[in-house]
């Protein structure tokens, strides 16, 4: 006979979370409608309350939509370097790629960065039929750490050259690696 306490407990699922999971409008129209069933409401005043509930909730998706999307252009508009846009996956076209440089292009230039028409978005996607030597056919893993390399070159040469001078300082100390210490001052 097996030990009750070394049983693991069944889970049942909240009841709150699962109407959590349900749609406001659901919920709204639910109560309404049980309300007219109760006969506590009549029916023309259940339509009106059910469009008014419709139409308030829907501004308030609205009004977090633009909330979100405020937030997301403020990411854009502290953009200060070079932009490697590489594939998410390796069955990404380049068409696909292409489109998502054009929406970091867009992006950049509708949050009102100042430098969005300076600042490079630079496509990489991953090519499988190019290998280094002695390999048949580049690696996923491969390409990932060529864009790591490529974002990297990238800010220097950014930063010894196409970088405005008001945003050296700032872009050095956010992006490039600090500079190494001699022995002599790290053992003091």
């Amino acid at each position: 006979m097996e030990n009750i306490a070394t049983k693991q407990p069944q889970q049942t699922p909240n009841i709150l979370q699962e109407i959590s999971k349900l749609p406001p409008i659901a919920l709204v129209v639910t109560v309404i409608l049980g309300f007219c069933a109760l006969g506590l409401l009549p029916l023309y005043a259940a339509a009106m309350l059910i469009g008014l509930s419709w139409w308030g909730l829907t501004a308030i998706e609205r009004a977090q939509a633009l909330k979100e999307a405020k937030a997301r252009a403020a990411t854009y508009a502290n953009c200060i370097g070079p932009i490697v846009v590489s594939s998410i996956h390796p069955n990404e076209t380049v068409e696909e790629l292409e489109l998502r440089c054009e929406e970091w292009r867009e992006s950049l230039k509708l949050s009102g960065n100042p430098y969005a028409e300076k600042i490079p978005v630079i496509a990489m996607p991953y090519q499988v039929m190019l290998a280094e030597y002695g390999q048949l056919t580049a690696g996923w893993s491969t390409y990932q750490r060529q864009v790591g390399e490529r974002q990297h070159n990238e800010n220097i040469i950014w930063h010894s050259g196409k970088c405005p001078s008001e945003l050296k300082a700032l872009f050095a100390s956010a992006v490039l690696p600090a500079p190494k210490q001699n022995e002599f001052q790290s053992q003091n």
